[in-house]
């Protein structure tokens, strides 16, 4: 492509030359005498400040070109100087406002380009759309959050009204869980059961429901329960808004024994697991530091006075996720992962993560 600013300086000079071309008489063909005479001056001048007025007006197309040009199409990929070299496909997820339904891609590394996936679209369940992420194991994508998809990846669960469904991956086929009418709010699962709370006169229970539609039983320990990962559900004692003290709990699913897993003076959220189960969690609010309560007391550091990005619909989805490779966690920016204690950008797409890294 030539050059703008030449093709500028040769219109400028070419209106210079117009300018001392026209600066006498023009000549004129007299049919009175038969010969030529010489125009006037105001027809001169007219001409002359036509011909001046269409040359600015490509001079300046010409610099408004040059400083308008259109960037290439797509996010503007800007690496970090601690670029991810490991080799693997992150899947994303992100609302189409088009549609209003979720769209989905995969993170390509190294490098961190971007593609959608066709078969991420249009995915829906019996209540309706709302949510995808990806199955990891199956390698299929679900129409649910991943919080509602079990470790193996063979169910998906999902609720209509006072019922709740488990779904077979590989069949499609349905089983309506124990309890129609009772109003579960069921929060996980893990490869056998879901699990729910259930308000009641003495306050809320919890309830193990097999996946296989037999009856449930009540787990009785007290606590409100949010979680299930790692073989254990997880509940927080403050609300992380309040500015009061924030505790964690945990209760080990296998012997229902219940621990204080980590105690924080101010707010803390959970905002995802580490790929051993272990409980992300930002202390302070938004903006605050970002650890893994790797143990009881225990406390890894992930990130520094970090804002991830917000959710959708109404939805509070776990903006950060472990795997083998670290810890990814989701800003309006795009993607960051987190190694040894450092976190760095590594992709330019604002959206949200909707599985590991494989």
């Amino acid at each position: 492509m030539p050059d703008q600013d030449a093709i500028e300086q040769r219109l400028t000079d070419f209106y210079h030359r117009s300018r001392v071309a026209l600066s006498g008489p023009i000549p004129r063909w007299d049919a009175a005498t038969g010969g030529v005479a010489r125009q006037g001056w105001g027809r001169q001048l007219l001409l002359a400040g036509a011909a001046a007025v269409f040359i600015l007006a490509v001079v300046a197309g010409a610099r408004f070109l040059r400083q308008n040009q259109s960037a290439p199409a797509g996010p503007k990929q800007t690496l970090s100087p601690n670029a991810f070299t490991g080799s693997c496909k992150l899947p994303l997820s992100w609302p189409d406002p088009s549609s209003g339904q979720m769209i989905g891609g995969f993170a390509s590394f190294p490098g961190g380009s971007f593609v959608t996936d066709s078969t991420a679209s249009g995915l829906n369940r019996p209540s309706g759309a709302d949510w995808i992420s990806y199955d990891a194991p199956m390698r299929r994508w679900v129409p649910v959050d991943r919080r509602m998809v079990s470790p193996n990846g063979a169910t998906w669960l999902y609720s209509t009204g006072n019922n709740d469904h488990a779904v077979d991956v590989r069949t499609g086929r349905e089983t309506t869980l124990w309890g129609s009418g009772r109003a579960f709010r069921v929060f996980g699962l893990d490869d056998s059961y879901a699990y729910a709370m259930l308000d009641s006169t003495g306050g809320a229970q919890l309830w193990r429901l097999p996946l296989d539609g037999s009856q449930a039983t009540q787990i009785r320990v007290s606590g409100s329960w949010q979680f299930v990962n790692g073989g254990a559900a997880w509940g927080t004692v403050s609300d992380s808004s309040s500015g009061t003290p924030f505790s964690l709990q945990r209760l080990d699913l296998q012997h229902n024994t219940v621990t204080t897993w980590v105690q924080l003076s101010g707010p803390g959220t959970v905002v995802g697991f580490d790929a051993a189960g272990e409980p992300i969690v930002q202390v302070g609010g938004p903006g605050g530091d970002v650890i893994v309560a790797a143990g009881q007391g225990l406390q890894r550091p992930v990130a520094q006075n970090f804002y991830f990005g917000k959710g959708t619909m109404g939805i509070a989805h776990l903006p950060a996720l472990g795997d083998a490779h670290g810890i990814w966690l989701f800003a309006q920016d795009g993607i960051y992962l987190s190694v040894n204690g450092a976190a760095s950008k590594q992709a330019s797409v604002p959206a949200f993560l909707a599985g590991p890294c494989r």
